[in-house]
């Protein structure tokens, strides 16, 4: 499952530019591929996809700013699941998150 991040620091400004900055952290190459074919395949706003295929590779992207939303893979070489949401949270990054809420990591992220 993938989970969109959205951070606060840049968005208006990507927005005003018409395009957005996207860090994937993606291990699978072939799901790694595919969203940057659907990425770009969309005209406006355009997307400037970085990839990273572990979460320390992604984390390190991060701190050096400019991104504007983080798409995740929560199950990577390095971290799994709520660890992988615990870790990036720690960055300060507002969630979007695509996951039923009843489920355990949804629940966490919610504060339930």
């Amino acid at each position: 499952p993938l989970l969109p991040v959205k951070t606060c620091s840049s968005w208006g400004k990507a927005m005003a530019d018409d395009s957005i900055s996207v860090l994937l952290i993606e291990d699978n190459p072939i799901h790694a591929r595919l969203f940057e074919k659907l990425l770009a395949d969309v005209e406006h706003p355009s997307f400037k996809l970085e990839t990273a295929d572990t979460l320390a590779a992604g984390m390190e992207r991060l701190e050096r700013g400019g991104i504007d939303v983080l798409l995740l893979d929560l199950v990577l070489p390095d971290s799994r699941e709520l660890e992988t949401v615990e870790r990036v949270r720690a960055a300060d990054p507002i969630f979007l998150s695509s996951f039923s809420p009843a489920s355990p990591t949804s629940s966490s992220l919610l504060g339930r």
